[in-house]
């Protein structure tokens, strides 16, 4: 087999799937359409890389089993070893494979293991990148490319379900050390559900369906969190303001007295040196 006949054999068998794609000149490509978008695939070296050896001492356990069926089956794969590859009689290994040769399982098992490990020990954020065209040219968007992208990664469905669920969470001591500040009125309770109820009964009535009180929790929709966060932001902003002209009228009073008391004893200094010089 070469890539030349893995190729035509792809497209003889696969070329009625509307998700594989025969390119209309002669091309060592060929497509398939995965849930992002079309890939392209070139068949140029495909059958080397994927090409799965067997280890010499499993060809040496099996041509030697006790199993008449197994030894005869693997005795041929040794002959066919032996004839194009070499055979090292005094080492009982194949002098073009290694002792170890890991197989494309093995590789894909150790590469996974390894990547479990370093996500482990690390804290990995997932983000999702947008192309924002396909000729790779910087200051140039497609829509209609990011649109698809968006489709296909999943985003504007799970914008969709966010909206209609709650996904917001907050424990109600959580909940109560961010928002205490929206009561206007002290309450005589220090617990956090307790307070967390007062704030949100203080909303209208419209905002009622948009959380949820659970046992340790409470769960809210982003248009809630929203009003919440401008609420605070505003009480934070008009605190803010009331510090600073505080702060402001204290230094500016403190400045007069200053300059009041300097005025005071230049006053009364300079009285004194007219009545000397009386």
């Amino acid at each position: 087999a070469t890539d030349q006949s893995f190729l035509h054999k792809c497209h003889r068998v696969h070329e009625s799937n509307r998700l594989y794609g025969k390119p209309r000149l002669l091309k060592t490509t060929f497509s398939i359409r995965h849930y992002a978008g079309e890939v392209e695939y070139d068949v140029r070296g495909f059958l080397d890389k994927n090409r799965d050896l067997l280890r010499s001492d499993v060809i040496d356990l099996f041509s030697s089993s006790r199993n008449e069926i197994l030894a005869n089956m693997f005795r041929d794969i040794r002959e066919v070893y032996e004839s194009h590859r070499g055979f090292h009689f005094k080492t009982g290994r194949f002098i073009t494979m290694k002792a170890k040769t890991p197989t494309v399982s093995a590789k894909f098992s150790d590469s996974l293991a390894n990547l479990i490990d370093t996500m482990t020990r690390c804290q990995p954020t997932f983000i999702r990148c947008i192309k924002p065209n396909n000729d790779k040219t910087p200051n140039k968007l497609e829509l209609s490319v990011v649109l698809e992208q968006l489709r296909n990664t999943g985003m504007l469905e799970t914008v969709r379900i966010r909206k209609l669920g709650f996904p917001r969470r907050y424990s109600f001591e959580q909940f109560a050390k961010r928002y205490r500040c929206l009561l206007s009125n002290s309450i005589d309770t220090t617990d956090p559900k307790e307070i967390t109820i007062h704030i949100l009964n203080n909303f209208p009535p419209k905002f009622t369906s948009k959380y949820q009180i659970g046992i340790t929790k409470v769960f809210m929709r982003e248009s809630l969190e929203y009003h919440l966060e401008k609420e605070r932001s505003v009480i934070l902003n008009e605190a803010a303001s009331t510090i600073q002209r505080t702060i402001k009228s204290y230094i500016q009073r403190r400045n007069f007295e200053k300059q009041r008391h300097a005025v005071l004893i230049l006053q009364r200094q300079y009285r004194r040196w007219i009545d000397n010089k009386k």
